[in-house]
């Protein structure tokens, strides 16, 4: 249940929990009644909430981040957005419309024309990260390729680019491989090319997430294709700069703990 806590920062962090928890550690082939039962107990909280509190707020954005992976949802967001379905006390700032604008243009909901629309009707910073966003979160081949060389381009500020890693990372385990060779053989190049805060959100942003675990046992985290690559890595790259190679091994850590944590789950 998300309606027994008001209080905005143990809100925020309980659903932050809650979504990494979802989106890293349970096996993607659970995931899907899982994620639905989190979005009815998101959305049962946000109409519930009191109307203008910062819970109502806090659960729209958590309803609208989780909507982003499942496409069941698009229409309540899409009446949202055209004013066919309104929520007491909750207005659509710009920043929450880009979030349910990504959330049904990452399920396959909204076409380029209409993101278009929206961002003339908003031509602010918010409106232009929002729109960033929407477009590298498209769910075609094209759409992900055309984000990716946005990515690596070295033409986006900081928050551009933090707006489309987070777009482009928006898609299936499967498109999201194809990208994981290319990850690995450009670290150290992104690294020695970028300013230090364009490189760590690269590295970090872009480094392969979608980890899908199809089955338990003692060696299914070491025998895992992103954790032995990444080993491979720093086993590779031993004189790298310090700074890089501790986030890999951070990233390293990461990668075990969801493997062995989604194969505990199958093994259950």
């Amino acid at each position: 249940r998300c309606t027994g806590e008001n209080h905005a920062a143990i809100l925020t962090t309980v659903l932050d929990h809650a979504r990494q928890a979802l989106g890293e550690y349970v096996p993607v082939s659970q995931r899907v009644n899982l994620r639905r039962v989190l979005l009815d107990a998101l959305r049962d909280a946000l109409l519930a909430a009191a109307p203008g509190s910062d819970a109502q707020l806090i659960l729209a954005r958590a309803f609208a981040r989780e909507a982003a992976r499942d496409g069941a949802y698009a229409r309540p967001i899409q009446e949202w957005l055209g004013g066919t379905r309104v929520v007491e006390g909750l207005p659509l700032s710009p920043q929450l419309r880009w979030s349910m604008l990504t959330a049904v243009t990452a399920t396959g909901h909204s076409t380029m024309s209409e993101l278009r629309t929206e961002h003339a009707q908003d031509p602010t910073r918010d409106g232009h990260l929002g729109h960033l966003q929407a477009l590298a979160a498209m769910r075609s081949d094209r759409a992900k390729q055309q984000a990716w060389e946005r990515i690596v381009s070295g033409e986006l500020s900081n928050d551009e680019l933090s707006a489309t890693i987070a777009g482009f990372q928006l898609a299936s385990p499967t498109v999201l491989r194809r990208y994981e060779d290319v990850y690995f053989e450009r670290v150290e190049h992104w690294w020695a090319q970028r300013s230090m805060e364009i490189a760590t959100r690269m590295v970090r942003g872009l480094y392969p997430r979608a980890l899908d675990v199809r089955a338990a046992g003692a060696d299914v985290v070491d025998g895992h294709r992103v954790v032995r690559a990444t080993r491979q890595w720093l086993e590779a790259h031993e004189d790298a700069p310090a700074a890089l190679r501790r986030i890999m091994t951070e990233l390293l850590d990461e990668a075990q703990r969801s493997v062995d944590l989604q194969a505990r789950c199958l093994a259950r």
